[in-house]
Protein backbone atom coordinates (compact mmCIF):
# COMPACT_ATOMS: atom_id res chain seq x y z
CA UNK A 1 0.00 0.00 0.00
CA UNK A 2 1.29 3.41 -0.92
CA UNK A 3 1.17 6.42 1.32
CA UNK A 4 0.64 9.77 -0.28
CA UNK A 5 2.16 12.98 0.96
CA UNK A 6 0.94 16.52 0.84
CA UNK A 7 2.90 19.49 -0.43
CA UNK A 8 2.16 22.79 1.29
CA UNK A 9 1.72 25.83 -0.89
CA UNK A 10 4.64 28.07 -0.01
CA UNK A 11 4.34 30.68 -2.75
CA UNK A 12 1.39 32.72 -3.86
CA UNK A 13 2.24 33.98 -7.35
CA UNK A 14 0.24 36.37 -9.45
CA UNK A 15 -2.16 34.69 -11.88
CA UNK A 16 0.06 35.24 -14.93
CA UNK A 17 3.11 33.78 -13.18
CA UNK A 18 1.05 30.90 -11.85
CA UNK A 19 0.05 29.91 -15.39
CA UNK A 20 3.69 29.95 -16.49
CA UNK A 21 4.84 27.91 -13.49
CA UNK A 22 2.11 25.33 -14.05
CA UNK A 23 3.05 25.04 -17.72
CA UNK A 24 6.75 24.55 -16.96
CA UNK A 25 6.01 21.97 -14.26
CA UNK A 26 3.57 20.05 -16.46
CA UNK A 27 5.95 19.97 -19.41
CA UNK A 28 8.84 18.90 -17.19
CA UNK A 29 6.71 16.11 -15.72
CA UNK A 30 5.63 14.97 -19.18
CA UNK A 31 9.24 14.98 -20.35
CA UNK A 32 10.26 12.91 -17.32
CA UNK A 33 7.48 10.42 -18.08
CA UNK A 34 8.61 10.18 -21.71
CA UNK A 35 12.21 9.69 -20.60
CA UNK A 36 11.26 6.97 -18.14
CA UNK A 37 9.10 5.18 -20.69
CA UNK A 38 11.76 5.37 -23.41
CA UNK A 39 14.53 4.24 -21.04
CA UNK A 40 12.49 1.31 -19.79
CA UNK A 41 11.67 0.20 -23.34
CA UNK A 42 15.34 0.32 -24.27
CA UNK A 43 16.23 -1.55 -21.08
CA UNK A 44 13.74 -4.32 -21.82
CA UNK A 45 14.98 -4.55 -25.41
CA UNK A 46 18.76 -4.30 -24.86
CA UNK A 47 19.22 -4.92 -21.15
CA UNK A 48 21.17 -1.66 -20.76
CA UNK A 49 20.30 1.65 -19.20
CA UNK A 50 21.04 4.69 -21.31
CA UNK A 51 23.23 7.43 -19.87
CA UNK A 52 22.01 10.94 -19.33
CA UNK A 53 23.82 12.12 -22.45
CA UNK A 54 22.11 9.45 -24.53
CA UNK A 55 18.75 10.53 -23.13
CA UNK A 56 19.46 14.16 -24.01
CA UNK A 57 20.38 13.18 -27.56
CA UNK A 58 17.49 10.75 -28.05
CA UNK A 59 14.80 13.03 -26.65
CA UNK A 60 15.81 16.24 -28.47
CA UNK A 61 12.96 15.87 -30.99
CA UNK A 62 10.34 15.38 -28.27
CA UNK A 63 7.78 18.24 -28.18
CA UNK A 64 8.04 18.46 -24.38
CA UNK A 65 11.82 18.78 -24.70
CA UNK A 66 11.42 21.65 -27.14
CA UNK A 67 8.81 23.44 -25.01
CA UNK A 68 11.32 24.23 -22.27
CA UNK A 69 14.73 25.81 -21.94
CA UNK A 70 17.58 23.39 -22.57
CA UNK A 71 18.91 23.62 -19.00
CA UNK A 72 15.53 22.59 -17.61
CA UNK A 73 15.20 19.65 -20.00
CA UNK A 74 18.74 18.49 -19.36
CA UNK A 75 18.25 18.60 -15.61
CA UNK A 76 14.96 16.71 -15.89
CA UNK A 77 16.45 13.96 -18.06
CA UNK A 78 19.58 13.80 -15.91
CA UNK A 79 17.46 13.15 -12.82
CA UNK A 80 15.57 10.45 -14.75
CA UNK A 81 18.81 8.73 -15.79
CA UNK A 82 20.26 8.94 -12.27
CA UNK A 83 17.14 7.54 -10.64
CA UNK A 84 16.95 4.64 -13.10
CA UNK A 85 20.63 3.88 -12.59
CA UNK A 86 20.18 3.95 -8.81
CA UNK A 87 17.11 1.72 -9.09
CA UNK A 88 19.10 -0.76 -11.16
CA UNK A 89 21.88 -0.80 -8.55
CA UNK A 90 19.40 -1.37 -5.73
CA UNK A 91 17.65 -4.13 -7.68
CA UNK A 92 21.00 -5.82 -8.35
CA UNK A 93 21.92 -5.65 -4.67
CA UNK A 94 18.55 -7.03 -3.62
CA UNK A 95 18.82 -9.82 -6.17
CA UNK A 96 22.36 -10.68 -5.04
CA UNK A 97 21.30 -10.88 -1.40
CA UNK A 98 18.31 -13.10 -2.18
CA UNK A 99 18.45 -16.61 -0.68
CA UNK A 100 16.43 -18.83 -3.01
CA UNK A 101 15.69 -21.40 -0.32
CA UNK A 102 14.22 -18.75 1.99
CA UNK A 103 10.72 -17.71 0.90
CA UNK A 104 10.71 -14.73 3.25
CA UNK A 105 13.59 -13.28 1.20
CA UNK A 106 11.39 -13.43 -1.86
CA UNK A 107 8.65 -11.57 -0.02
CA UNK A 108 11.18 -8.89 0.99
CA UNK A 109 12.34 -8.59 -2.61
CA UNK A 110 8.77 -8.39 -3.84
CA UNK A 111 7.94 -5.64 -1.35
CA UNK A 112 11.14 -3.84 -2.40
CA UNK A 113 9.97 -3.77 -6.00
CA UNK A 114 6.47 -2.67 -5.06
CA UNK A 115 7.64 0.08 -2.73
CA UNK A 116 10.50 1.42 -4.86
CA UNK A 117 8.84 0.95 -8.26
CA UNK A 118 12.10 -0.50 -9.52
CA UNK A 119 12.48 -2.26 -12.85
CA UNK A 120 10.04 -5.00 -13.64
CA UNK A 121 12.46 -7.92 -13.49
CA UNK A 122 10.42 -9.57 -10.76
CA UNK A 123 8.54 -11.87 -13.21
CA UNK A 124 11.88 -13.10 -14.52
CA UNK A 125 12.86 -14.18 -11.01
CA UNK A 126 9.71 -16.20 -10.47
Amino acid sequence: MFSYGCQPILIYPEPALKVILEFVCEESNRLANCGIYYSRQLYFKNGKIKSRFDLHRLMKDNPHFNALYSQVTQQTLTSVAESLKQGRIQASEALASLDVSDTSGFNRLESFFINSQAFAILPAIK
